[in-house]
């Protein structure tokens, strides 16, 4: 499986780039901001139980702004 991640700024840009995927009978998701984060976030916190520890909050800043995103 590849996944493909793209910060589209214009919505009906990101609409038509989501309708054209979809004709290929691929699952595609839209996040906005806030999901993406949840979603970063979620992924780092499920890391760091699976390895029986913590995130410390600079390398969850860290991953945030490695993915564009201000923490």
């Amino acid at each position: 499986m590849t996944r493909i991640i793209a910060d589209i700024k214009d919505k009906a840009d990101a609409e038509a780039i989501y309708r054209v995927i979809k004709k290929f009978n691929a699952k595609v998701k839209m996040l906005d901001e806030q999901e993406w984060e949840d979603y970063v976030l979620g992924k780092m916190a499920d890391e760091a139980e699976s390895e029986g520890g913590t995130v410390p909050r600079e390398k969850i800043a860290q991953s945030f702004r490695k993915h564009g995103i201000n923490f």
